[in-house]
C-alpha cells in the first residue's frame, strides 16, 4: 500500500511539472532552460513523495477511565469452519503494475543489447571527440553517448556533413543521458500517460537543442531545413537513441524559424513553485498530536474483592450454588456482626469512593482491540507497533473472512524478551467476538476477550442476590429471636446500607467498562503505587479459566513458591481432588539450590473446564504461585 501511495504523489509531481511546461514554455526557444526544467521535475518526481513534514497540534489531555481486567479467557477456543478467501485489490494493483515494470525494463535490457552489438560489429574512426561508426545496415543516423553511427552510402556528401553537426551536438551535450533517464522514468511511471507525454517532451526539447546549434553552424539554414524534410524516410531507427529522422519534421521546423524568446520567460518556470508547496501541504505533511500537561484525577476501577471494613467475617463455610462449586464467603452467626454506626446521607459517596480507591486494580498501558472488521492491515500495523514500540514479538495466522469481509477466523501469538509466550485461537461460523491483547507498566502481557464482561455482570447479580438474602434472614432472624427493636434495626439498616453500596459499586462498574469498550485500539494508563505481589494462578469456578491474578488480598488462596517440594506438590493434588478439582504438573524444573525454576500446571474442575499454564522465570526461583478456589 506505502509503495502505491508513492507512486501515486510521483504521478502527481509529474502532472504538474508537464502541465507548467505544456501551459506556459513550451512554444519558446529557451531550449537549454526547458531541458534543465524537465529533468528537474523527473528527478523531484524521484525523491519529493519520500520528503514529509510534521505539523504539531497541542491538545488537552483526555481524562482516561482505567479498563478493570481480573480474568483471562482460555488461551485455545478452536471451531473449524469453512475457508472464506479475502480480496485485496491494493495487492492485484500493485501486482499489475510491477508485472508491466518487469516486462517493460526486460524490453530495455533488451533494445540496449541490440544497440551495443550494432555498435561494436561495425568499424569506427574517433573525429573531433566522436566515435564515427559506419554501418552497412539501412538505418537513420543517430548517436549514443559519444557514438555516432550512419550509413554513408544513403546521404549526399553535403546532407552527411549537415546530419554529422548535428550528431556531434548531441553527443557533446551528453543528450543520451536525458534519453535514458526519460525510458526509466516511462518504466517506472507506466500506468501514468502523464509521464509518457513527459518522455515524449523530453526527446523533443533535445532535438530543437540540436536543431538551433546546427542551424547556426551550418551555411545555409534552408538547406539544413530541405535536408531534414528530405531526411524523411521509413529507415530502422534504433531505440535508446539521439536520430537525425524524428518524426516531427514539421514541427522542428516551425522552431527554427521562430524568433528568439526572451529571457525574462524563465520565470514562467516559477511557477511550479507555489504547486508544489501546495501539493507538499496537502499530501506530506504529518498532523502530529500532542497533549499539554493536565493534571488530573483517575478514580481507579474497583475490584470484586468485598471491602472487609464494610461486611466484617467472623469464620467461614462453603456453600453450593446451582452445579458448580463456587466457593462463597457468609458468617457463620448473624448476630456476631458487631453494630457500626451508619454514615449519614451525606457521607456515603464519600465512604464509597474509600472503597474503591482501596481495591484499585492495575490498569493497562496498551490495549489493542481485535474485531471482525479487522482487517490484515491492521494486524500488520500491530505487529510492527508492538516490535518497535514495545519488543513484543505479534504474529497471526489462519486469517479467513467471510463474503462480507468479516473476519471469522485467526490465530495469533506473542513473546517478548523475557519468555513470555502465549496464544489464541478462533474459528467461528460466523464473524468472531472481539477480543483484546493487553500490556501492562510492569511488563505482564496477554488476551482478554469481552465474554469476560459478561460473566463478570452474572457474578454481580449473584453477589446482589446473596446480600438481599442477608437482608431478608436478618429480618426474619429478628422475629423469630424477639431481639430488642433498637438492635435490630441497627443490623437492618446496616444490611440496607451495604446493599445500597454493592447496587452503588455495580453503577460505577457498569458505567466505566461502557467508556472502556467503546471501538478504540488503544487504551493508555498508569498506576504508579501498584506493588508487584508475585503471580497467582487462579482457578475459578465461576469462569471455568485459569488465570494470573495479582491480588494477595483473596480468600481460600493455596500457595506454591520455589521452595514446595514434589511431596508437598501430590498432597495439594490429592487434597483439590476432594473438592472435585483435577490438578496436575508436569515439566518441574529446579535449580542447584532445589528451587523451582520452571513448572506446567494442569487444572480441571468437574464442569469439564480445562486450562493450562507454564510458569517459566529464565533460570530463577519462580515468585509465589497462589491457585486461588473462587
Amino acid at each position: 500500500m506505502e509503495l502505491l501511495i508513492y507512486l501515486g504523489k510521483s504521478a502527481g509531481i509529474i502532472m504538474l511539472f508537464y502541465l507548467v511546461y505544456y501551459l506556459f514554455v513550451q512554444n519558446n526557444t529557451l531550449f537549454s532552460a526547458k531541458r534543465q526544467f524537465l529533468i528537474l521535475g523527473g528527478i523531484t518526481a524521484f525523491f519529493l513523495p519520500w520528503v514529509e513534514f510534521n505539523k504539531v497540534i497541542y491538545v488537552e489531555a483526555p481524562v482516561i477511565e482505567p479498563l478493570e481486567i481480573t480474568e483471562s479467557v482460555p488461551l485455545t477456543h478452536i471451531i473449524q469452519q469453512n475457508e472464506a478467501v479475502a480480496i485485496y485489490w491494493w495487492e492485484i494493483l500493485l501486482t499489475i503494475y510491477l508485472l508491466g515494470v518487469l516486462v517493460l525494463f526486460i524490453r530495455f535490457i533488451y533494445q540496449l543489447i541490440f544497440l551495443i552489438n550494432i555498435i561494436r560489429s561495425s568499424v569506427s574512426e574517433r573525429i573531433e571527440g566522436a566515435i564515427h561508426v559506419r554501418v552497412p545496415q539501412n538505418i537513420s543516423p543517430f548517436s549514443f553517448f559519444k557514438y555516432i553511427v550512419y550509413n554513408p552510402t544513403l546521404h549526399s556528401e553535403d546532407e552527411l556533413k549537415m546530419i554529422l553537426k548535428h550528431e556531434q551536438i548531441h553527443t557533446h551535450q551528453w543528450h543520451t543521458l536525458d534519453i535514458l533517464f526519460a525510458n526509466l522514468l516511462g518504466i517506472l511511471q507506466w500506468v501514468n500517460p502523464f509521464a509518457w507525454l513527459y518522455k515524449n517532451s523530453i526527446e523533443e526539447n533535445l532535438e530543437f537543442i540540436a536543431d538551433n546549434k546546427t542551424a547556426a553552424q551550418v551555411p545555409s539554414k534552408k538547406a539544413y531545413q530541405l535536408a531534414l524534410v528530405r531526411a524523411s524516410s521509413p529507415s530502422t531507427v534504433p531505440a535508446l537513441t539521439n536520430n537525425f529522422y524524428q518524426s516531427f519534421i514539421k514541427k522542428r521546423i516551425i522552431m527554427l524559424n521562430k524568433s528568439t524568446s526572451k529571457k525574462v520567460n524563465v520565470w514562467k518556470l516559477g511557477i511550479i513553485l507555489p504547486l508544489l508547496a501546495v501539493f507538499l501541504w496537502s499530501f506530506n505533511v504529518n498532523e502530529v498530536v500532542k497533549f499539554k500537561t493536565t493534571t488530573s484525577e483517575i478514580i481507579p476501577a474497583e475490584t470484586d474483592a468485598v471491602s472487609t471494613d464494610a461486611i466484617p467475617l467472623v469464620s467461614e463455610k462453603t456453600v453450593a450454588e446451582s452445579d458448580k462449586t463456587e466457593a462463597v464467603v457468609q458468617p457463620k452467626d448473624e448476630e456476631e456482626l458487631p453494630v457500626m454506626v451508619t454514615p449519614s446521607a451525606s457521607e456515603k459517596e464519600k465512604s464509597l469512593a474509600s472503597i474503591i480507591s482501596k481495591n484499585t486494580q492495575p490498569v493497562y498501558d496498551i490495549y489493542i482491540r481485535i474485531t471482525k472488521n479487522t482487517t490484515e492491515a491492521d494486524l500488520k500495523i500491530h505487529k510492527k507497533t508492538l516490535k518497535e514500540e514495545h519488543n513484543v514479538n505479534f504474529n497471526y495466522s489462519n486469517l479467513q473472512f467471510n463474503a462480507n469481509g468479516e473476519l471469522t477466523a485467526i490465530s495469533v501469538t506473542y513473546s517478548d524478551n523475557k519468555g513470555t509466550n502465549g496464544n489464541y485461537s478462533v474459528s467461528e461460523d460466523g464473524p468472531i467476538d472481539d477480543f483484546y491483547i493487553y500490556l501492562t507498566d510492569d511488563g505482564s502481557i496477554g488476551f482478554g476477550s469481552e465474554n469476560i464482561e459478561k460473566r463478570r455482570a452474572e457474578r454481580d447479580v449473584r453477589a446482589a442476590e446473596r446480600t438481599k438474602a442477608r437482608v431478608e434472614r436478618i429480618e426474619q432472624r429478628k422475629k423469630d429471636s424477639k431481639l430488642s427493636l433498637e438492635e435490630t434495626d441497627k443490623r437492618v439498616a446496616r444490611a440496607e446500607e451495604r446493599a445500597q453500596l454493592a447496587k452503588k459499586r455495580m453503577e460505577i462498574r457498569k458505567e466505566e467498562r461502557a467508556k472502556a469498550m467503546v471501538d478504540r485500539k488503544y487504551a493508555i494508563a498508569s498506576s504508579s503505587d501498584v506493588e508487584d505481589l508475585g503471580d497467582v494462578v487462579v482457578a475459578g469456578d465461576v469462569d471455568d479459566v485459569l488465570y494470573v491474578d495479582r491480588d494477595r488480598n483473596r480468600r481460600g488462596n493455596i500457595r506454591i513458591t520455589s521452595n514446595t517440594t514434589d511431596s508437598e506438590l501430590e498432597d495439594l493434588k490429592n487434597g483439590l481432588a476432594k473438592r472435585n478439582i483435577t490438578f496436575s504438573y508436569k515439566n518441574v524444573k529446579r535449580n542447584s539450590d532445589g528451587d523451582i525454576i520452571s513448572i506446567k500446571i494442569k487444572m480441571k474442575n468437574e464442569n469439564g473446564s480445562e486450562s493450562v499454564s507454564n510458569i517459566k522465570s529464565d533460570g530463577k526461583p519462580i515468585k509465589p504461585i497462589r491457585l486461588n478456589l473462587q
